[in-house]
């Protein structure tokens, strides 16, 4: 029979529809298709997982996940798919079975019969609710940004790199130049310079803009709409992207009308501003700015020794960032805190000339810092107080001088935003490397975990275990009793073998109902007895198969692995519910 034969045909489409099938069934995204009525003709598991409804329930019916509000527009969709429109990364909000909402990316397409004609619409729906958070979070450190930016005591200027045109001004900026924002911003730099200083500040930028210099401050005077001078001090730096290419300057401009004869004050102030204008630079590049707004602190302050400490949830107080390293990780008790201290965290500035004499401060901090003077300075966050700068001078200090404090105040904020930072970026990598369902690492984890534990043991010559531990039958036990039962038997499973394994040990969930565990400094006798407990610990009355390798003392992750799988698939092969050794 050849392929051209009706029977083969058949055949042909048979595998095709087979093969659909598994496609949709195992797709990570919900796929539903609809007529062109809205009924619904395909529902995937992943579509019974997101919105809890089983395609028994819904298949045949309007599509239940829409809620009556959103009705009309859904049928309206329809109609354009209908007419052969196809509408991508559509965001709606829809219901779950429980009730509940969820937000959603919808991208749908007209299906077509073999006339041509369009018969229904396939939707692919994927939940955005981690997309959407980020969002907010990056739109609440614009925000963040954007306040510190308007509200900062200096004037701020962003000009572009070519033509020198204004693209964005502070309010300080504005009442500094005597002009209007929408003017400003309809101008350059050039037009507003004195004619005496023109030339100079073409130059400097010029030079920035080669490479020669960067940053660069200098003394110019600008014009007001009356044609007065105006002096100012101008901090500048420009932005490039990353393959080099020029963007924007960024300036603070400091006035120095009624003071351009107090040359070391103005240095001062100056070295000052350049401190804040690179922190505020570094907070949006650095993975860590704590750090650099302790070392910016100690620059200004002119001070020995800073740190920031942190509140942790059980009330106590941990030093995260530290002019000198020995202090990161100190922890104070709530009850053993300095009256300073306490007072910090309580949202008030205390400063101390002399430490030896006073009962603010702790002895620990003395005989730590050798602290002579000292001040606390409270950092605060969006909700209160989030922690505390501590700034200690060995030499005696009579009093810190307001402008410096002021400096110091805006650093905190810094600081603030600094830590709020970090810890969104340590939840969005703590997410990154979790499994959803279990709380397990993941396969991403796994990858760094063993790549870790690999290096470990080459360096140092112990033994490593590698096992893959695969639920048996686990697709049938998804059919009989239910996806949701299958989730609920995956999470069981993981808090089982996690209650199983050392504390030196990772288990994790590397997709399906396949995990994976790794046991370091492990010989093969209690590898073997580590990988019996988890074998006879599976919940529901379910076994598993268990293939491990041990590491021959030269070979990469991936082949460690390989072997591992190998040997699960040997004991798969051997009847299930055993533990199989790689060769």
């Amino acid at each position: 029979m050849t392929e051209s034969d009706p029977d083969s045909a058949s055949a042909g489409h048979a595998r095709s529809a087979v093969f659909l099938g598994a496609v949709l069934d195992s797709a990570a995204q919900a796929i539903v298709t609809f007529d062109l009525q809205g009924h619904v003709l395909l529902w995937n598991p992943a579509a019974e997982q997101l919105f809890g409804w089983t395609a028994a329930e819904v298949v045949g019916r309007f599509a239940p996940h829409v809620p009556p509000e959103g009705r009309a527009g859904f049928v309206d969709r329809l109609r354009r798919l209908g007419s052969g429109e196809q509408l991508i990364g559509h965001r709606s909000t829809r219901r779950r079975k429980d009730g509940s909402t969820v937000e959603l990316s919808v991208s749908s397409a007209p299906l077509c019969g073999s006339d041509g004609a369009v018969t229904g619409v396939v939707s692919v729906i994927s939940d955005i609710a981690d997309l959407i958070e980020l969002e907010r979070a990056r739109g609440e450190s614009n925000r963040l940004f954007r306040a510190a930016f308007e509200d900062a005591p200096n004037g701020v200027l962003l000009t572009s790199a070519s033509e020198g045109a204004f693209l964005d001004v502070n309010r300080a900026a504005c009442e500094f130049l005597r002009r209007e924002r929408d003017e400003l911003l309809t101008t350059t730099v050039g037009a507003i310079t004195h004619p005496d200083d023109l030339e100079r500040s073409s130059e400097a930028r010029a030079r920035v803009l080669a490479g020669e210099i960067t940053p660069y401050r200098y003394e110019k005077r600008y014009l007001a709409p009356d044609g007065t001078a105006i002096w100012a001090e101008v901090y500048a730096s420009i932005v490039r992207k990353a393959n080099g290419e020029p963007q924007f300057f960024v300036s603070q401009i400091v006035d120095i009308s009624a003071r351009r004869g107090a040359a070391r004050a103005l240095a001062e102030d100056a070295a000052q501003i350049e401190v804040v204008s690179r922190v505020v630079r570094q907070l949006l590049t650095a993975d860590d700015a704590r750090p650099l707004v302790c070392a910016a602190v100690a620059e200004v302050a002119g001070a020995d020794v800073v740190s920031l400490s942190e509140r942790r949830a059980d009330g106590s107080v941990e030093i995260t960032a530290a002019t000198l390293p020995v202090l990161i990780g100190s922890v104070f008790a709530a009850d053993r805190q300095s009256r300073a201290m306490r007072a910090l965290l309580g949202g008030d500035s205390v400063f101390v000339a002399d430490t030896h004499s006073s009962e603010l401060v702790s002895r620990r901090l003395i005989d730590e810092t050798d602290a002579r003077s000292a001040l606390f300075e409270p950092v605060l966050g969006d909700h209160g107080v989030v922690g505390g700068l501590t700034i200690v001078w060995r030499h005696a200090v009579a009093e810190v001088e307001p402008r410096a404090l002021e400096i110091l105040r805006l650093l905190a904020s810094k600081a603030a935003l600094a830590i709020e930072r970090t810890n969104l970026m340590r939840r969005l990598e703590e997410q990154a490397l979790t499994d959803d369902l279990t709380g397990l690492p993941n396969r991403r984890a796994f990858e760094r975990e063993i790549e870790q534990e690999v290096a470990r043991a080459r360096r140092g010559g112990g033994d490593l275990t590698v096992a893959i531990i695969d639920l048996d039958w686990f697709k049938v036990f998804n059919d009989t009793h239910g996806h949701a039962a299958g989730d609920r038997l995956l999470r069981a499973a993981a808090v089982a073998w996690s209650g199983q394994i050392r504390a030196s040990d990772t288990l994790a969930r590397i997709g399906g109902e396949e995990f994976v565990v790794v046991l370091p400094d492990c010989d093969e006798q209690a590898a073997l007895h580590i990988l019996d407990r988890l074998r006879l610990t599976v919940p529901e009355g379910e076994t598993c198969s268990i293939g491990f390798a041990d590491w021959d003392g030269h070979e990469g992750p991936d082949e460690i692995l390989r072997r591992a799988d190998t040997a699960l698939y040997s004991a798969k092969n051997a009847g299930r519910n055993r533990i199989a050794r790689s060769d």
